[in-house]
């Protein structure tokens, strides 16, 4: 009969290395950390890569080289939401993501699968 510690040893612990140079969301950190029974995803950058990103009055939509179409609404962004259109369609990609040079504002494809909304970002009425 095996102990209760000798099953917590075998459990498979799953590390996780953070990019400091990819948006974290919430962790931030870029500290190694663990959990007990996560595995990591992971994504292939070029499959990902940006070819086309635009606004609307409502959504940020964005392109990818595999040929998805990712779409999230303005209000997760309160800096997109509340530019101008000009400067809301004024959008230089990169390999990881969108810059938006007048408003400082930049969002990775990543951040965007994973459903990150921006910090003060709140649902309208």
């Amino acid at each position: 009969m095996h102990s209760m510690a000798s099953r917590r040893r075998k459990r498979r612990l799953s590390y996780i290395q953070l990019d400091p140079e990819i948006d974290q969301g919430p962790a931030k950190s870029g500290k190694r950390f663990w959990r007990l029974g996560v595995t990591t995803l992971q994504i292939e950058v070029e499959d990902t890569r940006p070819v086309e990103a635009h606004c609307d009055e409502t959504f940020l939509n964005v392109t990818l080289a595999d040929g998805r179409v990712l779409r999230a609404p303005l209000w997760w962004y309160p800096r997109l939401l509340k530019a101008e259109p000009r400067a809301r369609n004024l959008i230089e990609l990169s390999p990881l993501g969108v810059h938006w040079p007048e408003l400082d504002e930049d969002i990775s494809v990543a951040s965007m699968l994973r459903g990150w909304k921006a910090p003060g970002a709140k649902e309208p009425d």
